[in-house]
């Protein structure tokens, strides 16, 4: 038995991923009911905002130029951008780290770790080192994650 192309393979298999995150859930039905065992209340305090750490972290390493943070969150947006038109299509999921466009991103010291922080993940391949939007990531999401820190970090 002969099989398909490998990357026919993966596109087929980006395909039925995508279908699959756009069914809805199956949920466990909830009724209506008294709550039996123990209540404990439990206070989360949250004592630093990593994100805000990190683009302060990216400013003191670039002499604090925050239009830096900007640029940097406005070209991985339209990499979201992207990916949010056409989610099964590999080529927007994955681009080398050494491109034109994403060197805007790299160029910049501390930048790598902001993007994986914020979903991305970075990973060696034989030719390059390739970042990625993965097929768990909820877009939608990051896209608005991308909206509020370029409202609050773009000059």
């Amino acid at each position: 038995a002969k099989g398909i192309e490998p990357n026919a393979a993966a596109v087929e298999a980006i395909k039925q991923a995508t279908v699959e995150q756009k069914k809805p859930s199956m949920s466990t039905k909830l009724e209506e009911g008294t709550i039996q065992g123990t209540c404990e209340n439990c206070a989360v305090e949250i004592k630093n905002n990593t994100i805000d750490m990190m683009v302060e972290k990216i400013c003191q390493l670039n002499a604090g130029d925050k239009t830096k943070i900007g640029m940097i969150l406005s070209t991985a947006k339209k990499y979201v951008a992207n990916v949010r038109k056409d989610p099964s299509n590999p080529r927007f999921r994955n681009f080398r780290l050494s491109n034109k466009v994403f060197d805007r991103i790299t160029s910049n010291p501390g930048s790598i770790e902001l993007l994986t922080k914020l979903g991305f993940v970075v990973f060696h391949s034989d030719i390059d080192f390739v970042a990625s939007i993965p097929l768990s990531v909820d877009l939608t999401l990051m896209g608005d994650v991308f909206d509020k820190l370029l409202t609050k970090y773009s000059s």
